[in-house]
């Protein structure tokens, strides 16, 4: 079956494409014609066990896991890749949903094991749905002055230090400093690039709006746009990250394939953004106790010039996912696929007490709130 992708015709092909997970708690099998949840059974067991033997992710997963389930997809793709990603997008978005229920955090296996049509043998590959980033062509210049740049932020590490230990007074600016701070760490330490969208504009925020209750898009847009002067249409720039901030908070749209596409490419900004106000921040947290004080103080402050430095475009990129296949192939066992997706039991329809006509024509109660 032929598709398009950029502009080029390609084929597809049936692929079937199985997923380990762990953390649902319960032994359940459904599934449909182009997917399954099951148990694996001994047999299967021992088939993950050798994979195990020759590719150490596989290896770790099992090792550390308990109640290992599976979750099978049947796809049309055109190449490998696409299947897995399609086959994870499903996965994802249903354990969205099992979530709820499951006993402890859901974790997927990074080894996935792929047959292509009816072949009786099974590969297995890596497949990492997780954020990171990657630097091409930045010239010694750069190297340089980003040095420069991390030394300065240096120089109010260690003035950071004595806030976090006690040896300062504490006072509202500089619990802010702390709770900004670590905001912005654990955003930068999640790989799912939405969460840490807003992990680190929820950094970027407290330090600039402090406990005001209202009117924190114009406190954004006027603050950063006083201490960051230099940067040009920064109050724009701003206006951006709010628009997006607020759809990917306030509407949960901060994934991927529900409109978070654009987040990767902000992040940069905001990991500007925050170097400045961090710096600001401890720089004046010795005279001023205060958030609303600290920016009394803006526009008398002058950044160091090394704070406003960006990477060259397109030196920096957003890596969303990777994938390759390994050496190793399972022989005479591809049918597994096959003997799941006949064992699922016919779904289960549910009875209502009265029929669709008896629910139309039965009166309407009214009830009274008491």
């Amino acid at each position: 079956m032929p598709t398009t992708i950029q502009g080029q015709a390609k084929f597809t092909m049936r692929r079937d494409i199985l997923f380990l997970f762990t953390g649902l708690g319960e032994d359940r099998m459904f599934g449909d014609h182009n997917y399954f949840f099951a148990t694996p059974d001994a047999k299967l067991c021992e088939l993950f066990q050798e994979g195990g033997a020759h590719v150490p992710e596989l290896r770790r997963f099992l090792e550390q896991s308990r109640d290992v389930r599976c979750f099978g997809v049947r796809t049309n793709e055109p190449s490998e890749m696409h299947a897995v990603a399609h086959g994870f997008r499903i996965l994802s978005g249903m354990l969205d949903g099992i979530a709820l229920a499951a006993e402890s955090s859901v974790r997927v296996c990074p080894v996935v094991f792929a047959r292509e049509k009816d072949s009786p043998d099974l590969h297995l590959q890596i497949f990492v749905d997780e954020g990171g980033w990657a630097s091409i062509g930045l010239t010694a210049s750069f190297e340089e002055t980003w040095t420069k740049r991390r030394a300065a932020i240096y120089e109010r590490v260690f003035k950071f230090a004595d806030l976090v230990n006690g040896n300062k007074p504490a006072s509202e600016l500089t619990d802010q400093i702390r709770c900004s701070s670590k905001m912005y760490r654990h955003g930068g330490e999640s790989r799912i690039f939405g969460l840490q969208f807003l992990a680190k504009f929820s950094a970027v925020e407290g330090l600039v709006c402090g406990p005001a209750l209202f009117n924190h898009g114009h406190l954004l847009k006027t603050r950063i746009s006083c201490l960051f002067r230099k940067i040009p249409e920064v109050c724009c720039t701003v206006s951006d990250l709010w628009n997006h901030r607020c759809s990917a908070s306030h509407q949960a749209r901060a994934f991927e394939q529900f409109g978070g596409e654009h987040l990767p490419a902000l992040i940069p900004t905001l990991d500007l953004l925050f170097s400045g106000l961090f710096v600001f921040a401890v720089d004046l947290s010795p005279r001023v106790t205060t958030v609303k004080d600290l920016w009394g103080e803006a526009a008398r402050y002058a950044l160091p010039p090394e704070l406003l430095v960006q990477h060259p475009p397109n030196s920096r990129f957003a890596v969303s996912r990777a994938d390759r296949r390994t050496d190793f192939k399972v022989t005479n066992n591809g049918r597994i696929f096959d003997q799941f997706f006949r064992d699922i039991p016919e779904p289960i329809e549910v009875q209502h007490s009265r029929t669709e006509e008896e629910f139309k024509d039965a009166p309407v109660r009214e009830t009274q709130e008491r």
